[in-house]
């Protein structure tokens, strides 16, 4: 809650006019979300053909994103450049059971910190009218040990089967 007051607060201040002149510069905020999914990862997991007596349940959840930008445009320019550091989230769940009451559950996290350029064009010349943007972004992962296994498979009952074991040792919840 604390960064999300700071986040409104950074808007609304970004949002406001300091002069009476127009300026080439201007910042802002962009705070949105989107709904992440992994999916065929029974492909991955799973990859026998023979072997039919199970089931993959894909839940994806949603994720958040923040941006802080800087726009330089000239008054009625065809162009413009802007700037920008935003931070999102990826993330998934995916539960996977079969007809031994083997179950197990991956979950991914991972927090994400990217840097963009790009060149606008600005085919109406209006302050803010529809545009084009032509540039990149490169981004970095912050938590690369954002996936999460849970499951029963160190139970007893399934060391017959052979099931390797997990790395992480004690217990049923490892970070890989």
């Amino acid at each position: 809650m604390y960064i999300r007051s700071h986040l409104l607060i950074l808007f609304l201040v970004s949002s406001l006019s300091l002069s009476a002149q127009e300026s080439a510069f201007n910042t802002g905020a962009r705070l949105g979300g989107g709904y992440s999914v992994n999916n065929h990862v029974d492909k991955i997991l799973v990859s026998e053909d023979y072997y039919s007596n199970y089931s993959f349940d894909n839940k994806g959840q949603f994720v958040p994103s923040a941006e802080l930008f800087l726009l330089y445009r000239q008054p009625a320019s065809l162009w413009g450049v802007e700037e920008g550091i935003a931070y999102y989230n990826k993330t998934a769940r995916v539960r996977y059971e079969d007809k031994n009451e083997l179950t197990y559950m991956l979950s991914t996290r991972y927090h994400h910190l990217e840097l963009a350029a790009y060149f606008n064009l600005y085919p109406f010349k209006a302050k803010n009218s529809l545009h084009i943007s032509l540039g990149g972004r490169i981004d970095a992962n912050l938590s690369p040990n954002g996936l999460t296994y849970t499951g029963n498979q160190e139970d007893a009952k399934f060391s017959a089967l052979g099931y390797p074991s997990v790395k992480g040792g004690i217990g049923r919840r490892y970070r890989l």
